[in-house]
């Protein structure tokens, strides 16, 4: 890539630069960053064409407890190419999605290389989405090998968290991410029109992003540029993070203002509410910081995007649709959006198959930022009482449809037959679940257990076991069958 090239000596420096102060700036994230996986990207975006050439240096760090002889990536665009079998977005969302008629990726690996030295790609999956990278040797727990890859993006149209529509440019999950090893083996569900079907270790970034001159760039952790005649070349650092995102737009504007030791930056086009809107993501990173973990990066970005959906969390970064016209709503969905700092980026889970480990947290944490927040006049039990009615009117509708209803929480995503079935049962019965169990146990012992999950799980994975294992330990309280009676559908709900 020529114009990377043309600026290395400055991509050097603010590398130096970076990784210098990402350790000073944070004692937690300097000594977790240190024994992680790194990636090293670099995208050369051609803004107008809606194509992005890359190339991908990986130091994969084997933490998996077993010898390895593959490394498996997930290629998430794979999802967005024309005739797969698993779609990014379902029948009913489709026109929202498309609004400029149908449009697909394309995803094309150029090369591949172990420790220098090139190999032959294999693939797994339904639709390739896969990729298998065999080692030319073993690597046991504690060692690393170095992979690298070079492949091209074309960018459909579409508005997801991949994708460009009228105003922005989405650039989520767009590079090949490590698998995660657990008992199982790798953890490699495909793409589902549902939730968000993604988990991935923690890991140490480093990206160039060059970009035409007139576009704007929002992305994951602490950025630094350069400008030329044609393009910006941009650094990003991000360390003990659980992915990259991006969002580029030439209609981009941009307020900032500092909490604590973090700048939050709203970047938006066409806001009379601005202010207001950074305003509340300023309150509620002070706030989800000072209840469940102080908010360990010195970046956080709210970028309203061209996007189906109503929000849509990153490390770092967020979208929130251009969509929602309501204020209130809008600003809901930032609340909630920064909440899954938390909970999905902060602790992590296998979104796949344990959604309803995060989504139902990030939507009882913003109920009670309002009970906490007084001064927005939204009573938290208006929010319990609206929410009990929606989940009443949903239940009825599908019994008199259906004659029965599964209401179980723990399915995997594919498990669900329609986008209503999972919103209800993660979001709505998600917040009737955490508020119940407030009653139960108290505000203040609910709120404690939050802390001590957070301080538990902080850059690691969580699973059903551990947030059942912490409440209990922190309460006191035996909370299995508790859990059980909720998350597994045996509750009865009216």
């Amino acid at each position: 890539m020529d114009k990377v090239k043309k600026l290395y000596i400055f991509v050097l420096v603010c590398v130096s630069v970076f990784l210098f102060s990402a350790c000073g700036r944070n004692d937690t994230l300097g000594t977790v960053s240190k024994n992680l996986t790194e990636y090293d990207l670099c995208f050369d975006i051609d803004c107008e064409e809606k194509s992005i050439q890359a190339s991908q240096r990986v130091n994969y760090l084997n933490q998996t407890g077993t010898t390895l002889n593959e490394v498996r990536f997930h290629i998430y665009v794979r999802a967005f190419e024309q005739g797969v079998k698993n779609v990014p977005v379902s029948t009913s969302q489709s026109a929202k999605a498309y609004p400029n008629g149908v449009s697909y990726a394309q995803f094309t690996l150029q090369s591949l290389a172990v420790s220098g030295n090139a190999v032959e790609p294999e693939y797994a999956g339904d639709d390739g989405e896969i990729l298998v990278v065999k080692l030319d040797k073993p690597i046991e727990d504690g060692q690393r090998v170095k992979i690298s890859m070079e492949y091209n993006i074309k960018i459909p149209n579409i508005n997801h968290r991949f994708g460009y529509g009228n105003n922005t440019i989405n650039l989520g999950n767009i590079y090949p991410i490590a698998c995660v090893y657990g008992q199982k083996g790798w953890s490699q569900d495909p793409y589902n029109a549902n939730g968000d079907p993604f988990y991935s270790d923690i890991a140490n970034y480093k990206v160039q992003i060059v970009y035409d001159n007139a576009y704007t760039l929002a992305c994951t952790g602490d950025l630094r540029t350069s400008k030329d005649a044609n393009s910006i070349v941009s650094i990003a650092q991000a360390v003990a993070v659980r992915d990259f995102a991006m969002v580029l737009s030439d209609r981009f504007q941009q307020i900032n203002k500092k909490v604590g030791k973090t700048e939050v930056k709203y970047v938006y086009f066409d806001d009379p509410n601005a202010q207001s809107n950074l305003d509340i993501a300023c309150d509620a990173l002070a706030c989800f910081s000072k209840k469940f973990y102080d908010y360990p990066y010195s970046s956080l970005s709210i970028v309203k995007a061209d996007f189906m959906h109503g929000g849509m969390e990153y490390p770092e970064l967020v979208y929130i649709s251009a969509d929602l016209d309501n204020n209130a709503v809008y600003q809901n969905c930032i609340v909630h959006e920064i909440a899954h700092q938390w909970w999905y980026g902060l602790v992590g889970n296998d979104e796949y198959n344990e959604a309803w480990l995060d989504e139902p947290l990030a939507e009882f944490s913003t109920a009670l930022f309002y009970k906490w927040n007084p001064k927005y006049n939204v009573r938290y039990r208006d929010i319990i009482s609206s929410t009990q009615d929606n989940m009443s009117l949903f239940l009825s509708v599908y019994r008199e449809v259906l004659g029965n209803v599964d209401t179980s929480m723990t399915r995997a995503l594919n498990q669900y037959d329609t986008d209503a079935e999972y919103t209800y049962m993660q979001y709505v019965k998600g917040v009737l679940f955490y508020d119940n169990l407030m009653s139960s146990i108290g505000e203040r012992r609910l709120v404690r257990a939050l802390k001590d999950y957070a301080d538990e799980y902080a850059f690691k994975n969580a699973t059903r076991q551990s947030l059942i294992g912490v409440f209990e330990k922190s309460t006191n309280v035996s909370l299995k069958n508790f859990f059980a009676s909720w998350i597994e559908g045996k509750i009865i709900i009216n």
